[in-house]
């Protein structure tokens, strides 16, 4: 992957939830090795429970990352993120609501 940037989200249950927007490289985002690579570092409990993919990194006007505007481009649907998983894939959050809409996250399992 390119570049990652987490933030934080209304949740509410736990108050907020901690969400990672992943900037892919070409080559794409290897989910398991990004997951491995996670759970070698920090606890479980701080681990994102969501992964986006982003268009583009949420930037400032003077270039510096912007983690309120992730948050803002969440909660609003902003077409600039969106669920890292193909159509087939179960949806990478694990909270029992969750702040997208229908178009934006991966259909469920059956």
């Amino acid at each position: 992957m390119a570049d990652v940037v987490v933030t934080g989200v209304p949740d509410p249950v736990r108050g907020q939830r901690v969400v990672a927007g992943v900037l892919p490289s070409p080559e794409g985002v290897d989910r398991l090795r990004l997951r491995a690579g996670l759970a070698g570092r920090l606890a479980l409990a701080k681990r994102p429970q969501q992964y986006l993919e982003l268009q583009e990194l949420p930037l400032t006007g003077n270039g510096k990352l912007s983690r309120q505007l992730l948050c803002k481009w969440i909660l609003e649907g902003d077409n600039r993120v969106r669920g890292l998983a193909d159509p087939a894939a179960p949806c990478w959050c694990r909270a029992s609501t969750c702040v997208f809409t229908a178009r934006q996250r991966p259909p469920r399992p059956a």
